[in-house]
């Protein structure tokens, strides 16, 4: 494994020989970071830019609805929607985003642990 990869440990199978015609899995720290790095850009965008017609469209919707209009029902059940919506897109990227750091921190610490026992073990055995 090259320095900065990850292996996914809930396979618990010996990564040197694919099985079933599979590739390895592998991911390098560096594309985890990435793939981190922009869900929390987007969740970002999302809480700057993802509701700016929210107002807008509610205010439509009640004007609408007390001219009479079905259309003005309709306005602001689909701002309703696109709330809920977006906040779990939102809440769903934030858990990427964490869930990626941890995983990158976490490989970057077992990395630097077997590292060392590498080194310790080594001295040991005259290796």
């Amino acid at each position: 494994m090259d320095e900065g990869e990850y292996r996914d440990p809930a396979r618990n199978v010996d990564e040197r020989v694919p099985r079933d015609g599979q590739e390895e899995q592998v991911v390098r720290t560096g594309d985890l970071d990435a793939i981190g790095g922009s869900a929390a850009e987007l969740t970002a965008s999302l809480l700057a830019h993802g509701r700016v017609a929210e107002d807008m469209s509610r205010e439509t919707g009640r004007a609408l609805e007390q001219d009479g209009f079905a259309t003005g029902t309709a306005l602001t059940e689909v701002a309703d929607t696109w709330v809920t919506q977006e906040r779990t897109l939102r809440d769903g990227l934030r858990h990427v985003a964490e869930h990626l750091d941890a995983s990158s921190r976490i490989t970057t610490l077992l990395e630097a642990e077997i590292e060392e026992g590498l080194r310790l073990n080594s001295g040991i055995t005259g290796l």
